[in-house]
């Protein structure tokens, strides 16, 4: 199993429970209708963050289980670091116009298919291809409200690499907002901006 696959979805992981949402789809949508999805869904309120992503499940048929073990330990450790950032008035004004952006210039070529909103009730699928002839089939189940997220992904992966082909993996994310932003994620989090803003300037 690729560590690359597992950072890229964890990063996917991030993304997908900010916000999706629509009537039901059936099959690929357009850049155009993500927009959409993403634009109706509830803005999140500016303040502190704590995120979290856990790696309920792990499996990899044909691998022997101690190296099954090993990659686990590192991938469990990695995700489960909780992180803590300021959420800016500016962000959440832009909100769903910014999460699309980062997915565009990601490096996973992932599609959007079948996403529906009932309510607080998010589901829909990902489906993502890799480097070396690796995909990725992400299913997500979830909520997210205005002040918190929560979303399971069961990811089915297949790539020539792994013993028999294929993996399976399930990662559980959240995101809670804490409080008010203090000075210092404040700064950090408007430093960061600035410092995406230059490098999205000097790339044109």
């Amino acid at each position: 199993m690729r560590v690359r696959m597992a950072a890229t979805a964890v990063s996917i992981a991030a993304l997908a429970i900010a916000g999706c949402s629509g009537e039901e789809k059936k099959g690929p949508q357009t850049e155009a209708e993500v927009r959409a999805e993403l634009a109706s869904a509830e803005r999140m309120q500016p303040g502190e963050y704590a995120s979290n992503v856990e790696i309920a499940r792990f499996e990899v048929p044909g691998m022997p289980e101690e190296q099954q073990t090993m990659i686990r330990g590192l991938m469990t450790g990695a995700a489960q670091v909780q992180r803590s950032y300021c959420l800016t008035e500016a962000q959440a004004e832009r909100g769903s116009e910014d999460m699309f952006r980062e997915l565009a210039q990601g490096d996973s070529n992932c599609r959007f298919e079948d996403f529906n909103v009932d309510g607080q009730n998010v589901s829909g699928r990902m489906i993502c291809g890799g480097q070396g002839g690796a995909n990725a089939t992400m299913n997500l189940t979830g909520t997210m409200a205005g002040t918190s997220s929560t979303m399971t992904m069961v990811m089915e992966i297949t790539d020539p690499s792994l013993p028999e082909g294929r993996a399976e993996m399930e990662m559980r994310a959240t995101s809670r907002r804490t409080g008010d932003c203090t000075a210092e994620s404040r700064a950090a989090a408007e430093l960061a901006e600035r410092q995406a803003a230059e490098a999205t300037k000097n790339a044109r």
